[in-house]
């Protein structure tokens, strides 16, 4: 999947041009963009600053203005003005933020058009070069579960064409720019997955199919058509049993002369086919990539595979992929590559690639430079800061299995930069600093998770080591246990160091000197004969040097009658107690083997999982997870514990999140132990999120805590969610944050006022600024309010009022729409007309939380609408129903005005949400007050009513004259 980011913002010469004009724009489809005034971050809310790059899934240039470069990430679809040198976040007008899939083409003719197909299946289209974006109207049912998928765009005489090819919906052809496709008749009942239109005036088009019957010696990967579409015949490939079109290409001198990658499409690397006969027949060559380019005509003819340049039409090759590597030593696997539009004039190319971002070369391919600046997709899934500075911080690269990415990141003071000579990981899953060693000018670090060893592409241990501050690392694997594919325990998740390991350890509390020896870690592990497992506890005594399995008590499979079993396929987090280090706790998730494809579900585990405890020190362990929610229909098989912490004042107490990630069946949930896991309960008062994946005790506060969530979509967010009692509640603090949100979490131990999380689009930062009542908004920010900070007149400052929240753009929490009069970033502080007050009258709902201004500019437009006091957000967790009053201070709301939601017509589905008339949610007004009534998983909240929370945004909307009748 991948997944589409945030609001780009234009700006326009002349900021005076007029909002009423500008709207009439947008309602007759002209897609005109908007400008938006640049704002500082907001306080209290989270900013992101890289490391930048990541997963790129497709980079394209437009052919009208060559320097503008669009690539679609899994964290967001960017653009860059600059010819790849630096790149913006553009879905201005998508109707949800960060689609967690899509796909996007640019017409080969015409500068600034485009179109992309979101995670819903929606279509959007744009005629200003991505500045913003409109739906066409058209959706495939077939997103977000496409797997692949291809758009292209091609001409059929002087009309144009848009061609979408589906897993699971084969080809369909629009004749009407997007607004409606229909299914190509010629190809019913054949699964094509990609197509491929040559360059106008041809009528040529490929479509790839999966359907091949090895058995039977039917290979014909390839359907063709010279009719443009209205006729179609099959195309044997003879070496092609079992694969795919994987991109295509047509010579630039030679019209009939075409270029295919076939293969399968899981492995993304197929054999470069070359065919001399407009692809009737097709012939393998020697060589394999994954992406292919010919420039346009007007040069000697010349054929890019990947960072590979032939000049005689793909008979020889010649490599010029110097630059492109992650660490110096691992190269990343290619998925997208374009020239220049006037190359080879110009002769500047751009690679995308699977984990490390893109790659651009301005001297035709001898060398390549990283070109990633402003491209947040890296997926950070490990955080540490070091103990004595906090401007040093590491961040692990999390999730790429099948291809090299930088892996480990490290920020000294600002700007981040890779870490990773020598380091042969894939993907970092934790990072680990030997305290001891902090006060060197390099401490020693560890870093565990998955790689590979570049010789020879077998698969290391997981496990890694530096000893001069991440400059440079060595794999510390021995002893780990190796099959035919390298080393043999999976992912390494964790590692912690037992602080009195040192070789003279003090008679009480942590070493000071070290190095610490004793290390444990946790991993995916073995299955031996019989199902026995091991590894996924592994031990050292001597610093890494060597390990040892170390999960005896961790329970062995459990077969079934009809051949499936129960595992525990892995241990995700351990902690230890830090007065007594020989006692230990473990997380783990488990799985049944079988798969039922009539209800799309596993069966339950028949094993004991959950949480583990060790008091010697790793050497046996034993069930500790009495009160933890099973797997239904199962005694034992406790719900998958993937985060956990541990109370360092009170070490019997301990948190853990569960979560069933075989079936995703419901939200996830903490519990809290006071027994040292002997019995659980729940303890997730106030979290919405339902995949909590990072738990975080402030060491210098206990009782303080924090849990990072992933979100399943726009319409049910993650976010990070902190306790000040020890677990009995939380609050969202979660303003800024993508809706994948977080999957790691770090404190800055100098300031903890400082928290960092890792996220798909790479490392937030939040400065904590007091919030007394827990709403979102600085106790400054609400001091300074209408009426001397007590909004309501109740006698209560705002502050102190969990139920009450004041705020306004002005205050920095959010944009206005400019053009709008009463603009609030140019209104002082303490004017009246730049705030707005939410206030919980009925209900029994605790608090608010992240209470904040939204701004417009970066939504769809809404016909005959205008929202000249802008929009709000606010969540009410722990919320069966409310009612909620709104008061917009200094404003008189006569005729023409009514509310609007901008969130799902259904809560929980992503698919739904847009621009809805709120009015079932307005029980009345009074002067400048509006009064609202909610109830948790009815219209008007984003969440599903399983959170038992309601999330609301929207606001009051001016109908434009020209529209009261209406017009449209």
């Amino acid at each position: 999947m991948s997944w589409f980011a945030a609001i780009l913002r234009i700006r326009f010469a002349d900021k005076n041009e007029s909002e009423f004009i500008m709207r009439i724009v947008r309602v007759l489809g002209l897609g005109l963009g908007l400008a938006a005034l640049p704002l500082a971050a907001a306080p209290g809310s989270w900013t992101g600053s890289g490391p930048f790059g990541g997963q790129v899934h497709a980079v394209a240039a437009d052919p009208a203005l060559p320097d503008r470069l669009y690539a679609a990430t899994r964290n967001g679809f960017f653009r860059s003005l600059d010819a790849g040198t630096s790149w913006q976040a553009a879905e201005t007008g998508l109707p949800v933020p960060r689609p967690w899939n899509g796909v996007f083409a640019t017409d080969p003719d015409t500068g600034g058009l485009l179109w992309l197909v979101d995670a819903q299946g929606r279509l959007h289209r744009s005629t200003d070069g991505a500045s913003s974006w409109t739906e066409t109207g058209y959706r495939n049912a077939f997103f977000p579960y496409a797997g692949r998928a291809r758009l292209a765009a091609a001409r059929a005489g002087s009309a144009r064409v848009l061609w979408l090819a589906t897993r699971g919906g084969g080809l369909s052809r629009s004749d009407d720019d997007g607004a409606t496709f229909a299914p190509v008749a010629a190809l019913a009942g054949v699964e094509a997955e990609y197509v491929w239109a040559a360059p106008a005036p041809s009528a040529l088009l490929l479509a790839g199919t999966p359907e091949t019957d090895c058995a039977g010696g039917i290979t014909r990967p390839l359907r063709r058509s010279v009719d443009g579409g209205a006729t179609w015949t099959a195309v044997t490939v003879a070496d092609a049993c079992q694969q795919s079109l994987l991109a295509a290409a047509r010579s630039a001198a030679d019209p009939n002369r075409l270029y295919a990658l076939i293969g399968a499409y899981y492995q993304r690397v197929g054999r470069l086919h070359v065919s001399t006969d407009g692809g009737a027949t097709w012939a393998a060559t020697a060589y394999q990539g994954a992406a292919l380019a010919v420039p346009r005509p007007g040069g000697a003819e010349r054929l890019w595979l990947d960072a590979q340049l032939s000049t005689d039409g793909g008979a020889t090759f010649a490599a010029r992929a110097a630059g492109v590597t992650t660490n110096g030593e691992h190269v990343p696997l290619p998925v997208d590559l374009v020239v220049h539009p006037a190359y080879p004039a110009v002769p500047t190319l751009w690679l995308a690639t699977e984990s490390a971002g893109l790659y651009a070369s301005g001297n035709d391919g001898l060398s390549w430079a990283p070109s990633n600046t402003g491209l947040a997709a890296t997926n950070i899934r490990a955080l540490a800061v070091h103990p004595l500075d906090g401007t040093r911080v590491y961040a692990g690269y999390g999730d790429a299995a099948t291809s090299p990415s930088p892996a480990l990141y490290r920020r000294l003071g600002s700007g981040w930069a890779a870490a990773n000579i020598g380091l042969d990981a894939y993907q970092v899953r934790g990072i680990t600093l030997d305290p001891t060693t902090a006060a060197a000018p390099s401490p020693m670090l560890y870093a565990v998770g998955s790689g590979a060893d570049p010789a020879t592409g077998l698969r290391d241990g997981g496990l890694y080591k530096s000893l001069d501050g991440g400059a440079t690392w060595a794999t510390i694997d021995a002893g780990v246990p190796s099959n035919a594919f390298g080393r043999a325990i999976g992912i390494v998740r964790n590692l912690v160091p037992d602080p009195r390991s040192c070789v003279a350890p003090p008679a009480s509390g942590p070493c000071i000197s070290g190095p610490l020896r004793t290390l444990y870690a946790t991993a995916t592990g073995t299955r031996g004969a019989g199902g026995v497992r091991a590894w996924r506890v592994l031990k050292s005594t001597d610093a890494g040097a060597s390990w040892a399995s170390s999960d005896t008590g961790l329970p062995h499979d459990v077969s079934a009658p009809d051949g499936s079993y129960s595992t525990i396929s892995g241990a995700v987090p351990l902690v230890m107690d830090p007065a007594v280090p020989s006692t230990l706790y473990v997380g783990t998730f488990a799985q049944n083997t079988r798969y039922d494809p009539v209800t799309a579900t596993y069966d339950a585990p028949q094993i004991a999982s959950g949480v583990f405890r060790s008091t010697d020190g790793g050497a046996t362990w034993t069930h500790r997870s009495n009160g933890l929610p099973r797997f239904p229909g199962s005694a034992d098989a406790a719900l998958d514990v993937l985060a956990l912490a541990i109370d360092p004042a009170h070490p019997q107490t301990l948190w853990a999140s569960t979560i069933d990630t075989n079936n995703w069946t419901g939200p996830g949930s903490l519990y809290k132990t006071t027994d040292g896991g002997a019995n659980w309960v729940l303890a997730n008062a106030g979290i919405t999120a339902p995949d909590t994946r990072a738990l975080l005790v402030d060491p210098a506060t206990p009782g303080t805590l924090y849990a990072a969530s992933g979100g399943l979509d726009a319409a049910n967010p993650g976010g990070v969610f902190k306790s000040v009692d020890g677990g009995a509640t939380w609050r969202s603090i979660s303003l800024g944050l993508p809706a994948s949100s977080a999957t790691a979490l770090a404190l800055d131990p100098a300031d903890p006022a400082i928290l960092h999380a890792g996220s798909g689009g790479g490392v937030f930062t939040l400065e904590q600024l007091p919030d007394a009542d827990g709403d979102g908004i600085p106790d400054t920010v609400e001091a300074a309010g209408p009426n001397g900070g007590d909004s309501d007149g109740d006698g209560v400052p705002d502050a102190q009022q969990a139920t009450v929240g004041v705020t306004a753009p002005g205050a920095g929490t959010a944009a206005w729409r400019p053009g709008d009069t009463g603009t609030a970033a140019a209104a002082p502080l303490g004017a009246d007309a730049a705030w707005f007050t939410v206030k919980l009258v009925a209900g029994s709902c605790p608090q608010l939380v992240d209470v904040a201004a939204v701004d417009v500019a970066g939504l769809p437009a809404d016909p005959g609408y205008g929202y000249p006091r802008g929009l709000l957000r606010f969540e009410a967790p722990q919320c069966p129903g409310a009612t909620v009053d709104v008061t917009f201070h200094g404003t008189d709301f006569g005729s023409g005005w009514r509310w609007r939601l901008y969130g799902p017509s259904t809560p929980g589905d992503a698919a739904t949400i847009g621009w809805h008339d709120a009015g079932p949610v307005v029980v009345g007004r009074q002067g400048n007050t509006w009064r609202l009534s909610f109830a948790a998983g009815d219209f008007g909240s984003y969440r599903p009513a399983s959170t038992g929370s309601i999330l609301f945004v929207g606001g009051p909307a001016r109908e434009e004259t020209i529209f009261a009748a209406g017009f449209e």
